[in-house]
């Protein structure tokens, strides 16, 4: 994905705390507080999609939670709630956090980018600027303090896109770590999670990671935004990878990594809508067998109607506004097939890959909690399409033989499978997912 965002803009009406009440408010909340966490790559509460309003319209809230999806990823936007040095207004999101709340589902607030009152509109890099972001974000997370809010420093700040004039490691990771602490010091409790870079850029995460920088030390998790243009698959070593640089600087700390923003255009060459809501599925379940904290897929809606451009077309809905009840906005065949995988899969979290004998078969075992009273569910798939249908053999993890439901990637009913005595079974993988199970 390349290209910018739209930003949220509301009401005003000005909300301001001084230091001293920050101060004496972080006490009230780190006791009061219902104390926020990152999700534990279970389905359907570790993942979400991001979101480009703060006032939604007729139905839409509805629709959206209807996918089964719990969080929504959005730009908490400091130009436009700082309109006045000091004056902090937060009224639309304080519509769009109600809103989420009365569907049971939890926001990333990410808190971007410049504002033209400080350091010439360009990304923070003086003291002055620092303390203003930091002053505005621990505002932020004071007064949402409790709702189960993920704050997310900055986006993408290793590209020029969205960090001005030019990426700059280390003046990013002094305004990471400036604003971390102001947070934590206003609300121990509030969750903080950076640098959300573009794609997985290993060089600028070691740069901050490493000393003198050490952003990690004041980070509650690390957020990356895995975009390419080969099958998510090829996201399980880069994951590995990743976790074993934050493990290099963690100094013996488990720190969760997060998906905050990956997903695929139904536009890519030799793609459609089919191949998008394949993908879809895919990816969070790569995520969710990389030990992934927290998925967003992007986007929950097309940003325009434009055919030709790849922008236009990550969404799971198209992009009118339609305003029905029960549909909102025109579903996509993602949207489908995302509400099945959060259905089907609903309480249940990656145990491990099957042993299948090919390395383009990906079978994955998938336990629910042992209250549910259901031993597991198995998510099948190629991505290999020169294969398909890709005949594989392997043990279902059955005590004893049964048949076992089979579900398509949107929903429908395939014929039970039923293995021989020693629970063995061949079935044809196409790459899009397919579920057998529970059992």
């Amino acid at each position: 994905r390349k290209g910018g965002r739209e930003e949220a803009m509301g009401q005003c009406r000005p909300r301001s705390l001084s230091t001293a009440i920050v101060g004496w408010c972080a006490l009230c909340f780190s006791i009061l507080s219902a104390v926020a966490s990152l999700p534990d790559g279970s389905f359907p509460s570790s993942f979400g999609t991001n979101i480009h309003f703060t006032q939604p319209r007729q139905y839409e809230m509805e629709q959206l939670a209807s996918t089964g999806l719990k969080w929504v990823r959005m730009d908490f936007s400091w130009a436009s709630i700082e309109t006045a040095k000091g004056v902090y207004d937060f009224t639309s999101y304080d519509v769009l956090v109600g809103a989420l709340l009365d569907h049971n589902m939890s926001a990333i607030f990410i808190l971007d980018y410049m504002n033209p009152l400080y350091d010439g509109g360009l990304s923070p890099y003086t003291e002055e600027g620092r303390r203003a972001f930091s002053s505005w974000a621990a505002n932020a997370t004071l007064h949402f303090a409790g709702k189960g809010i993920v704050w997310e420093v900055y986006n993408e700040p290793n590209i020029n896109v969205f960090w001005h004039p030019s990426p700059n490691a280390t003046n990013y990771a002094l305004l990471a770590k400036a604003a971390s602490a102001a947070i934590k010091e206003a609300t121990p409790s509030e969750i903080v999670v950076a640098p959300a870079t573009s794609c997985i850029d290993f060089d600028y995460l070691d740069a901050i990671f490493s000393p003198p920088l050490s952003l990690l030390d004041s980070l509650d998790g690390v957020s990356v935004h895995p975009y390419r243009d080969t099958p998510p698959e090829t996201a399980m070593g880069d994951w590995q990878q990743l976790r074993a640089l934050v493990e290099k600087y963690a100094k013996g700390r488990h720190i969760p990594l997060l998906s905050s923003e990956w997903g695929y255009s139904s536009l890519y060459p030799g793609w459609d809508r089919e191949t998008q809501a394949k993908v879809a599925v895919r990816m969070f379940l790569v995520n969710a067998a990389s030990n992934v904290s927290l998925s967003i897929w992007y986007d929950w809606q097309n940003d325009g109607t434009d055919y030709l451009n790849l922008e236009h077309h990550f969404g799971l809905v198209f992009n009118p506004y339609l305003g029905e009840e029960g549909r909102a906005l025109m579903p996509k065949p993602s949207f489908h097939a995302v509400q099945t995988a959060m259905a089907v899969l609903d309480g249940y979290r990656f145990v491990e890959r099957v042993d299948a004998g090919d390395d383009d078969a990906y079978v994955f075992h998938l336990q629910a909690s042992p209250s549910s009273g259901r031993t597991g569910m198995l998510a099948v798939w190629t991505p290999n399409e020169s294969r398909i249908p890709l005949k594989t053999t392997f043990k279902l993890p059955l005590s004893s033989p049964k048949c076992v439901g089979v579900t398509s990637m949107f929903g429908d009913a395939l014929p039970a499978l039923c293995p021989d005595s020693s629970m063995v079974v061949t079935f044809p993988l196409d790459n899009g997912v397919v579920f057998l199970g529970p059992f």
